[in-house]
């Protein structure tokens, strides 16, 4: 089955996609945002430069719960 193009053609799909993708980076933003501004000063000093949401939740687990090597010296 093919695909078929909205009404609009070509323009109209490259529109949508990119409103979905300004619609990400807006949230990216938001949810940084809210990151920033919940956390302590020495967490906050780490994620300030970073640009992308997955990259605090990273340094954030790392924070609160450890590295797995860490983990498994505690059991």
């Amino acid at each position: 089955m093919r695909y078929k193009c909205p009404a609009g053609g070509i323009n109209t799909l490259i529109e949508v996609k990119q409103k979905a993708y300004k619609n990400n980076i807006l949230k990216n933003v938001m949810a940084l945002r809210i990151l920033q501004q919940s956390m302590s000063k020495v967490i906050y000093l780490k994620i300030s430069d970073m640009k992308k949401v997955n990259e605090v939740r990273k340094v954030i687990k790392m924070e609160f719960k450890g590295s797995q090597k860490v983990i498994s010296i505690k059991l």
